[in-house]
Parts: structure tokens; C-alpha cells; sequence
């Protein structure tokens, strides 16, 4: 069974009587904060350790005579050390520290907290006494404990003593656990961004959550929102690592994703930034059938080196790009074959040996290779070639392991992938573009909702029309028509999103054939607000809350 630790600084002050007060509790009158946390806490019968300079054993542990002067009034008082305050607590140690003027006492007070931890500690931590840099030591000490101890960090607590009601003499004690709790998802949506990693992300979620969710029966909505999106980022990020490119490329999961994403109001407020971080990292896919969400997964993997990932990813994405452009099945792989064969017939064209190679005996294959031969793509000779060594040479030299003559060396092999999928990337992957249709220009824009535009890439105005109340149906239809072609034009050059926002009949026809034209389309949420003024009239405003796609 795991040791429940608790941990405090003695100070040298002379400390003043008061009754310390947490959530109801309410503790007998004492000068010392150590007494009223381990009878807040209920570890009377735990190891308890206070840690003492020369100084402090002598002012406040083990007083002589029960006497001591008081600084401020420089008169002698009866002070009873903390010692005989805690006479009744069983197990209480101390731990003789140095006074931690240089960085080599600093490193001695380190190891001799860390020399009293044992593996699996439960660890309740008061800091109200811990001079100068103690405070962050014990932070940093949590940590480095958590990962070659597995210790768990329970309790950070602080008595604010200054903060006293002067009329009751009661002082709160302040729970600081929430800033550990911060510094741990810090670490988690750092190693999430940074290496891919979701392991440390939904374990915090799964920690931190289930009391909040327990009390409130499952009904705390911030709390199971930031539980639902942390497990949906787990399975998208699985996904990718394991190149599940038909669920990629149709964007369902990301999608998902996306319409779970906690905006300003999460639960824990300073997370908001972090879980930004996170959205930001995943910039580059789309919640729609999408080839380029499986060029972008091999972006991710090499970012996050799942570089055979990357490489599987990289090829099929590709592969996928040129089935659509051509109406084959991405899921046939008979018929992906068909994209292969062209590249091999391509290479031979290019080399000028084009009547040396057929792709099989079947006329109706042969006719589709010949068509995919011939797209643009394939008449560009440096995207033929770098589909070609993607293929033949850095996916088989890494699925094989490097067993074959002249391997690459591993940091060749690294540069060759990330080589590769910039010219890729360059070829078939278009940039962003948000395409503002409504009857605010960006210009006009909070700065909050211009911030979450940026992950849509650039934005253009595109001025909503002007529709006539008493217009008949067809009018309207002529005009999303004329609409349709005009975003269309833009989408060729550009990885496109709409933002729409207007009539709404407009508004519904122009969306309905964009999506079905593949274009994705978003609209803007917001709060409102509704101020009733002295004269009786209202001032209403609306606060941008958060974008979101219409369904397609």
C-alpha cells in the first residue's frame, strides 16, 4: 500500500496565532500551518517530514523554555514550538536541510528530499514556509520523483495568513494543486505537439475528469467535452500512425474532432492556449474526402518521425490523388494498381522506351493505365521520378529493413522522406484559402475571431449579394449558380474553405452544391448579448464564439 507523505518547510519567523479554514474544515487556533494542513489533510497517522535549517529548529521546532520574543513588539511571549504541536501526530520526522544560500545547498536539500521518497509515495505538500527558490525545487523535485519513483503529487497547499479575516482571525488555506495540474498538461500537449505522443494527454484527461465527472454524474458538460476531444485525438492520431488512409482521406474522425473542440470556455481556463496549440499542430487537414489529409498525415509521421508511416502514407496518398482524378475506386486495389503501372509506363516513355512496356493482357486495364499516363501529372517527368524512388527505392529499402545491396545509410534515408514529400507537397497540395462570403468583411473583424481564422489560411472578402425580399426562387437560383462558378474558379488554385453567412435561402442552396462540389463551408457562432438600456431600448451585441462546418 503506498505511503501517504507529507512534506513542509519550517520557517524562522515568529508566527502569530490564527485558526486556518479549507472548504469547511476549520482547525484549532495555532501559530503553525503545519498542524492545521495535516489535521485539513487527515494524515495524522501518515509519515510526515518537516524539513528545519539550524535556524528554524532552534525558533520554532524545539523552542527553549517555551519562550520566545516577539519581533514586532520585541516583548517575550509564551511560544510553543512545533515540536510539542504535533505531539499527538505519530510518525512525524525531521530533515535537517542547509540554508540553501548557493547552488550547491540547493542541490544537498534536493537530494535529501529525494533520499526520503520511496517508490509509489503519495506526496501532500505544504509550501507556506518554503523560502526563496524551495517552492519551485518542490515543483521540479514532483516531477523528476513522478518519473523514477512513480510518486504522485496529492496535495500542494499555501496558508495565507496574510489574507486573515481580522475580525474571526481566520486564515484560509489555498489549494495550489491547479498549478501543478497546468504544469502537467503543459507537458502532456508539449510532447503531444512536439513528438505525437497521446499517452501523457489522455491519462491527465482521464485523472483530472473522473472526480468531476463522478460528482456530477456524467452532466458536467465542459468536463466530458474535454474528455470526448482528448479521446477523439487519441483515435485520430492512431489512425494516422497506423496509415488508416480510407479513414484519412474521407476526414469523418478529424471532423469529429473538430465539432468536439473546447473554445474559450474550457474547463480549465489556462489550458485554452495549450489545447490552441494542439489545433494548430493539426492545421494542414480537412473535415471532407480529401486526398491531401493523407499527404498531410505523412507530413505529421515525418514531424513526428513515424518515418515509415510518412513513407506508406506518402505513396498512397499520391496513389489516391491520381484514382480520383481519374473515377477509380481508392479502395479497388486492383484498380490502384492501375496508377502504378502508369508511372512505371511513364518512366519507360520518359527514358524514351515507351513500346518496351504493357501493363497487362487486359485492353480495358491497359486503356485505363494509358489515360492515367497521359494525365499532366505524369508528363512531368521530375513528379514521375519522385514517385518512382519514393517506391522503389526509400519504401522497400525501409520495409525490408536495409537487406538488399547498397542500403541507404539511416540519415540518407531520413533526408530522402522529407526530400520527397516537400516535392510532393509542392506538386498536388494547394494552399489555403478562406473565402469570407458574407456582410462582414474581415476587416471588420474581433481580433479573437480573426485568431481562429488563421488555421483556415488566408482570407479573402467576396461580398454577399444583395437579394431582393420579393426575388422569385429561380432569381436566387441563377444568382448561387453564377456564385458556384465564381468560388470554383478560386478553388483550382487553392485548398478552399467558404465561409458563409446571409439569407438564408441564398445560403442554403449555395452551401448544399459546394459541398457536393467537395468544397468545405463553415459559419461563425457567436454569443448574444442583449444590454436593456435606461430609456427602455437594447443595445445587442455578438461575441464570436467559434466556427463551424455545415454538415455535409
Amino acid at each position: 500500500m503506498a505511503r501517504k507523505v507529507f512534506i513542509s518547510v519550517l520557517g524562522t519567523g515568529f508566527y502569530e496565532e490564527c485558526v486556518y479554514t479549507k472548504d469547511g474544515f476549520k482547525g484549532e487556533t495555532t501559530r503553525f500551518i503545519q498542524k492545521a494542513t495535516m489535521e485539513y489533510l487527515k494524515v495524522k497517522d501518515s509519515v510526515s517530514y518537516i524539513l528545519l535549517t539550524e535556524k528554524a529548529k532552534k525558533d520554532n521546532w524545539d523552542v527553549k523554555d517555551d519562550k520566545r520574543e516577539n519581533l514586532r513588539t520585541k516583548k517575550v511571549e509564551e511560544y510553543i514550538g512545533l515540536k510539542k504541536e504535533l505531539a499527538g501526530f505519530s510518525n512525524v520526522k525531521t530533515l535537517d536541510i542547509p540554508d540553501g544560500k548557493d547552488e550547491n545547498e540547493m542541490w544537498e536539500i534536493f537530494t535529501k528530499v529525494f533520499d526520503i521518497l520511496e517508490d509509489g509515495d503519495e506526496l501532500y505538500f505544504d509550501l507556506t514556509h518554503s523560502f526563496r527558490y524551495l517552492p519551485m525545487l518542490i515543483l521540479v523535485l514532483g516531477n523528476y520523483a513522478k518519473f523514477l519513483k512513480n510518486v504522485s503529487i496529492k496535495s500542494i497547499t499555501y496558508g495565507n495568513y496574510e489574507a486573515r479575516n481580522k475580525d474571526t482571525n481566520e486564515a484560509p488555506i489555498v489549494d495550489l494543486m491547479p498549478l501543478a495540474a497546468l504544469q502537467d498538461w503543459t507537458f502532456a500537449a508539449a510532447d503531444f505537439v512536439e513528438n505525437g505522443n497521446t499517452k501523457s494527454l489522455n491519462k491527465l484527461n482521464r485523472a483530472a475528469l473522473k472526480p468531476i465527472l463522478s460528482e456530477t454524474k456524467g452532466k458536467d458538460e465542459k468536463a466530458c467535452k474535454l474528455r470526448d476531444y482528448i479521446d477523439k485525438l487519441e483515435r485520430f492520431i492512431v489512425e494516422i500512425k497506423f496509415c488508416r488512409g480510407l479513414s484519412l482521406y474521407k476526414g469523418e474522425t478529424f471532423k469529429e474532432l473538430t465539432n468536439l473542440e473546447p473554445t474559450g470556455d474550457s474547463i480549465i481556463a489556462p489550458l485554452n492556449p495549450l489545447l490552441k496549440k494542439i489545433k494548430e499542430s493539426l492545421a494542414d487537414f480537412r473535415p471532407i474526402n480529401d486526398p491531401s489529409n493523407i499527404i498531410a498525415a505523412a507530413k505529421w509521421c515525418y514531424d513526428n518521425e513515424q518515418y515509415q508511416a510518412s513513407t506508406t502514407e506518402l505513396q498512397e496518398g499520391i496513389i489516391t490523388f491520381l484514382c480520383l482524378r481519374h473515377h477509380i475506386d481508392i479502395d479497388n486495389h486492383k484498380d490502384r494498381d492501375a496508377v502504378n503501372k502508369a508511372f512505371i509506363k511513364a518512366q519507360f516513355r520518359n527514358n524514351g522506351e515507351i513500346n518496351e512496356y504493357h501493363a497487362s493482357g487486359n485492353a480495358d486495364f491497359e486503356n485505363k493505365v494509358e489515360e492515367i499516363c497521359n494525365d499532366e501529372y505524369l508528363r512531368d517527368k521530375e513528379f514521375v521520378n519522385t514517385f518512382i524512388v519514393l517506391s522503389e527505392t526509400i519504401r522497400n529499402d525501409y520495409n525490408h529493413c536495409g537487406m538488399r545491396e547498397n542500403p541507404l545509410k539511416s540519415n540518407k534515408l531520413k533526408d530522402k522522406i522529407k526530400d520527397h514529400l516537400d516535392k510532393i507537397t509542392k506538386k498536388i497540395i494547394k494552399p489555403a484559402l478562406l473565402l469570407n462570403l458574407s456582410n462582414h468583411p474581415y476587416e471588420t473583424w474581433s481580433e479573437e475571431q480573426k485568431e481562429a481564422a488563421k488555421v483556415y489560411g488566408e482570407c479573402r472578402n467576396l461580398d454577399f449579394p444583395k437579394i431582393d425580399p420579393m426575388a422569385e426562387e429561380s432569381k436566387v437560383k441563377e444568382l448561387v449558380d453564377k456564385y458556384v462558378q465564381e468560388i470554383l474558379k478560386r478553388a483550382d488554385n487553392h485548398n478552399l474553405t467558404v465561409h458563409v453567412m446571409g439569407e438564408m435561402t441564398f445560403t442554403y442552396q449555395l452551401v448544399y452544391k459546394l459541398l457536393l462540389h467537395g468544397i468545405r463551408c463553415i459559419s461563425s457562432t457567436t454569443y448574444r448579448i442583449v444590454d436593456e438600456l435606461p430609456d427602455g431600448s437594447r443595445n445587442v451585441r455578438f461575441i464570436f464564439n467559434r466556427f463551424r462546418d455545415y454538415d455535409n
